[in-house]
C-alpha cells in the first residue's frame, strides 16, 4: 500500500498548506487569499528542504513537495495576473495622445485644402 511509502501526507505542516491553498478560494484578488498562499508558499519551501535532505531529492516523498510547492506558485501568480493586465492597459492608455476633436479636426482639413488652393 502507497500510505506507508508517502509519509509526507500525514504531516500536519503539509496538512496545513493544502488548507490554506484551498481556503482562499476561486481566483478573487483579496488580501486573505494572498496571504493564504504565501504561507503555504513557505510551508511548502521548508517541508521540500525538509524532505530532501532526509528523504533523498528522488524521493516520492519530495516529489510531492516538489509537486505541491510548484502548485502553489502557479496559483499566486494566476491570481496576481488579472491585476498586472488591468495596469498595463491603464499605463497604456496614459501613453495614448488625447484624441482631437472631430470639429477641429474638421477644421484643419479646411485651412489645409485652402492653402493648397491658393
Amino acid at each position: 500500500m502507497m500510505d506507508g511509502i508517502i509519509k509526507i501526507t500525514s504531516d500536519a505542516r503539509f496538512r496545513l498548506a493544502r488548507s490554506l491553498m484551498t481556503s482562499g478560494g476561486g481566483t478573487t484578488n483579496n488580501s486573505n487569499s494572498s496571504d493564504s498562499l504565501e504561507g503555504a508558499i513557505d510551508i511548502f519551501a521548508s517541508l521540500l528542504e525538509e524532505t530532501r535532505t532526509t528523504c533523498g531529492e528522488t524521493s516520492l516523498n519530495a516529489a510531492l513537495c516538489y509537486y505541491e510547492y510548484g502548485n502553489a506558485l502557479f496559483r499566486a501568480v494566476v491570481r496576481r495576473k488579472p491585476l498586472d493586465c488591468e495596469n498595463e492597459k491603464r499605463e497604456e492608455e496614459d501613453r495614448k495622445p488625447p484624441a482631437k476633436s472631430s470639429a477641429s479636426a474638421a477644421r484643419k482639413r479646411s485651412l489645409d485644402d485652402d492653402n493648397a488652393k491658393e
